[in-house]
């Protein structure tokens, strides 16, 4: 038994044993789902656009020319499809990278929790179905879900310094905007995670913090651009009205169906979100100490719902 076990806490070996096993599982379901699935309408999409690029630099044109989402996705689809992976080979690599991300993300969040409420977090990550049923496909969320997952845990429960997490909080949010316009969301819960977190800890180094934004809204800009000048317009498939946002809100809390990057209501969710965490950072730093646990808690509901719901209904 590690010595962290007899205070209650996960110790090292416990804490990679639950890694595999989450891996293990999600990756188990990944080969099913790869084997006895199909592609659908998005996917035909994504294999058009990468089948009829010669090179890279074809891949990025055609997705910033014409596209609604960022390159990066596809290109990764493209390099791996250059590789000699084939299509199904893809959506296996995608499935099998989510399992990766989340059981980092769980390994990362049992240096924080409790071993019993640990142990009930990795049984429900190693059957998040709907992880792998929008993990392994050909479209951005493969990529950038575990991403995201990977940097957020290193942000909350690394043992690093808080430049050294800052810098993940910078390379993520760069990453995950080139892959995804929802980092209009997911990358500010990555910087206020940080806040959060070196404020509760009695340091932020304000400096640093701002000359890391600073340099990646500098990455950014360009693709930035491309949102604006040619992404937003062709959003009109993508962007609902406000009945097509509550419907499509609705749903997702049901059936675990894909909320619309650029959706009104589920945008404006995110954004109330950011806004309660920010002002939560207000608060008192005794006051504040649960954070870790209950943050671990919130993704213990939210593998729950993912566990039990292993159909969606496809729209990105």
């Amino acid at each position: 038994m590690d010595r962290d076990a007899s205070t209650g806490r996960t110790g090292a070996a416990e804490r990679r044993l639950g890694v595999i096993a989450v891996f293990l599982g999600l990756a188990l379901l990944a080969v099913v789902s790869v084997r006895n699935g199909t592609f659908f309408d998005d996917e035909i999409a994504s294999i058009r656009l990468i089948g009829s690029a010669r090179t890279l630099r074809e891949v990025i044109a055609f997705a910033n020319g014409g596209d609604v989402h960022p390159p990066l996705g596809y290109a990764l689809d493209w390099a791996l499809l250059r590789l000699g992976l084939g299509w199904k080979g893809i959506q296996l690599a995608a499935g099998l990278a989510n399992a990766a991300g989340l059981a980092g993300f769980v390994g990362l969040a049992g240096r924080a929790m409790p071993r019993h409420a640990w142990w009930i977090l990795v049984c429900l990550a190693a059957t998040a179905a709907s992880a792998v049923l929008w993990g392994a496909s050909l479209r951005w969320y493969a990529w950038f879900n575990p991403v995201f997952l990977l940097s957020l845990g290193l942000i909350l429960w690394s043992p690093a310094s808080p430049r050294r997490r800052l810098a993940v909080a910078a390379l993520g949010s760069i990453i995950l905007f080139h892959t995804g316009y929802l980092a209009v969301i997911a990358a500010p819960l990555l910087w206020l995670a940080w806040l959060w977190r070196n404020r509760i800890e009695g340091e932020v180094p304000w400096r640093a913090l701002a000359l890391a934004i600073g340099a990646t809204f500098v990455a950014c800009s360009p693709q930035a651009l491309v949102l604006w000048t040619v992404h937003l317009p062709n959003q009109a498939d993508q962007r609902g009205g406000l009945a097509a946002s509550v419907i499509q809100t609705g749903t997702t809390l049901v059936v675990g169906n894909a909320v619309q990057p650029l959706a009104l209501l589920p945008m404006a969710a995110g954004l109330l979100l950011l806004v309660a965490l920010a002002l939560g950072l207000r608060q008192r730093a005794a006051v504040a100490l649960p954070w870790r646990r209950s943050v671990a808690w919130a993704e213990c509901c939210w593998l729950c719902l993912a566990s039990a719901t292993s159909r969606a209904t496809l729209y990105s």
